[in-house]
């Protein structure tokens, strides 16, 4: 993900940690909606 994303200009803002936790609260119940939302809100434009 993280991947594709710098290739087309963007990144997370997030530590490494914190972006674990995201995916690990899919398995505890978090849906592909939830984890979305997440990723918007933290999404900045690569310099």
């Amino acid at each position: 993900m993280l991947t594709f994303l710098e290739i087309n200009g963007l990144s997370v803002d997030a530590p490494d940690p914190e972006l674990a936790k995201w995916i690990l609260s899919l398995s505890a119940g978090s849906t592909p909606g939830d984890l979305a939302d997440l990723i918007r809100s933290r999404l900045r434009a690569v310099a």
